[in-house]
């Protein structure tokens, strides 16, 4: 077999290298890579020169495959989903003890988490935070929204972040953070912990003057960015900051996220390009905006001219089912849902984030709702309109629950922000289990669809018609 690998063969000089592939010896597997996903921060500063290094290099370390051949020894089924640090290439030829299998009921974009998850969890374990002390997290990219995850998945609750991107902000919101303020915002000066996810000296330098007297402080980014320049409150407030790279146990760390899968995962993979687009995409990450990560699929039939039109991102392509079929598939699922007082109208549009698939706005007062489905569909779209219809059978609730938010205290304040992204984290999860449960009560067999969502459920647009 021959493998097709993306290499760094100079400064901003990407291309294709060919090799022939040996069959797996003893104790190898040979793996077909259906997915791989970019550490934006790191590869992007490898491919801009920020980083000295011996040419040329291979790219990628966030790999998803399936075994397609085993040595003798190798105890794998074929067909198993593995999680490697292959990197950005076709097909390798690895050590079994390299690979990790990947359970069925963990999606490919959960799975992803993997190699990242455990590296920014290494550094949450030599900080060792309490559930008592206050974190702060700088940067809410892949690598800070993991860490994000890692904290409030393990008890740590009391955790904010700092980001000035909008949508990444809403993401922190939806990840737990009870807080979320662009730099220069945030006006506290007390934390317990720091973790620097940012790759950014300004945000190094804020994330330590923002700890208390004998604060801590971990950095996890390696993107180098610029240098992280000790700032004053280092000396005076006598603390002490460590570093962190690559995991220790990339294994245990796995068994510990199959057993907490959580689909909200997926949304920081959802971003999907051609693997033929790789180079491309390489050259336009060095422009924002950047989404939080980018996967190349080698896997499927991608649509290129989509692809350049929506800032190199390109998905799967279904065939629409068409106006006509969807609104008869809405009335049934209107009976089904028990919204037959509703007027339901359905629109295809297209959506500014060409990875969004639906949304629904809602008139509480009349009892009437829009639809809103892509006009280029990437993902089922009966189940992306069940989904929406849920949103509108969960509107009461929804609206009680962000309306007891604002008891808590003042618009921004903790409390408030805590309470706002509890009801948001748990809406998104409950809606989707809901739909497919529907689904399959029907016989529709359908994997999880998580759309990124425009906002966070405190920014609702004011109107007869409210978006979810």
């Amino acid at each position: 077999m021959q493998a097709r690998r993306l290499m760094l063969d100079a400064g901003q000089q990407l291309s294709w290298h060919l090799a022939d592939l040996p069959p797996p010896g003893h104790g190898e597997v040979l793996t077909q890579t259906r997915l791989s996903a970019i550490s934006v921060a790191s590869e992007l500063s490898l491919v801009v020169g920020n980083i000295g290094t011996d040419f040329p290099i291979r790219l990628g370390y966030q790999t998803l495959g399936t075994v397609e051949a085993v040595g003798q020894g190798v105890g794998l089924p074929l067909g198993t989903r593995v999680i490697s640090t292959a990197g950005h290439v076709s097909a390798a030829v690895l050590r079994e003890a390299a690979v990790i299998p990947v359970p069925g009921h963990v999606p490919d974009g959960v799975a992803l988490a993997t190699i990242l998850g455990e590296e920014t969890h290494n550094g949450i374990r030599k900080l060792a935070p309490q559930p008592h002390e206050r974190v702060l997290i700088a940067g809410a990219g892949l690598l800070g929204l993991l860490t994000l995850f890692n904290l409030t998945r393990r008890g740590i609750n009391n955790v904010s972040v700092i980001e000035p991107d909008i949508e990444r902000q809403a993401l922190a919101r939806a990840f737990g953070a009870v807080q979320v303020a662009a730099p220069g915002e945030l006006g506290e000066a007390d934390f317990d912990v720091g973790l620097e996810c940012s790759a950014s000296p300004d945000g190094f330098a804020e994330l330590l003057s923002r700890l208390r007297r004998e604060g801590r402080a971990c950095v996890l980014s390696d993107g180098n960015w610029g240098t992280l320049n000790l700032p004053s409150a280092f000396h005076a407030n006598e603390l002490s900051v460590m570093a962190s790279s690559d995991g220790e146990d990339y294994a245990g760390y796995a068994e510990w996220l199959w057993a907490n899968t959580e689909p909200l995962l997926a949304r920081l993979f959802e971003t999907r390009i051609a693997a033929a687009d790789l180079p491309a995409a390489f050259h336009r990450l060095q422009r924002w905006p950047r989404p939080v990560s980018l996967v190349a699929d080698w896997t499927v039939t991608l649509n290129r001219a989509a692809s350049r039109r929506h800032r190199l991102v390109a998905m799967t392509t279904f065939k629409s089912l068409g106006q006509e079929k969807l609104e008869t598939l809405m009335r049934e699922w209107q009976a089904l849902l028990g919204l037959g007082e509703w007027t339901l109208r359905l629109e295809l549009v297209k959506f500014k984030r060409p990875w969004q698939s639906g949304d629904v706005k809602i008139d509480p007062v009349h009892k009437a709702a829009l639809l809103l489905l892509t006009e280029t569909p990437f993902r089922d779209e009966e189940e992306t309109l069940v989904h929406e219809l849920v949103h509108v059978v969960l509107w009461p609730l929804d609206t009680a629950a962000m309306d007891l938010t604002e008891a808590l205290g003042p618009d921004e304040s903790p409390a408030r922000e805590f309470a706002r992204s509890t009801v948001f984290r748990a809406l998104e999860p409950v809606t989707e289990q809901l739909a497919l449960a529907f689904l399959r009560t029907r016989g529709h067999q359908s994997a999880p669809a998580w759309t990124v969502l425009e906002h966070e459920a405190a920014e609702r647009a004011d109107g007869q018609f409210k978006s979810k």
